[in-house]
């Protein structure tokens, strides 16, 4: 489970990670500093600190996290990712959503 909250903390952003952990998950948070309650129930933590108060500030570093994760995740399942994404790209084309 990958769990991401910054500054404030969501009551159920946390819960779910206690699920997790009694469901025998790895649980991973995305946060913004390690003294963060949620970083401090989970087994990894990656912190993009914060600088501010207004919501967007905290987008690019959380973003970036998460985009190394997947890229990171699809590295090791390459025929499956891009099975997937023949998938996903055959329904696009059977739903006529683009003008090319």
């Amino acid at each position: 489970l990958i769990a991401i909250s910054s500054q404030r903390i969501f009551k159920e952003v946390l819960s779910a990670t206690e699920i997790a952990k009694s469901h025998g998950m790895i649980t991973i948070a995305i946060t913004d500093s390690h003294t963060n309650p949620l970083a401090c129930n989970c087994q990894y933590v990656l912190t993009a600190p914060v600088r501010g108060l207004v919501l967007d500030c905290t987008q690019t570093a959380t973003l970036s996290l998460i985009n190394l994760i997947v890229n990171l995740i699809a590295a090791d399942i390459p025929e499956t990712v891009a099975k997937n994404l023949e998938q996903e790209a055959s329904k696009c084309d059977q739903k006529d959503l683009f003008c090319i």
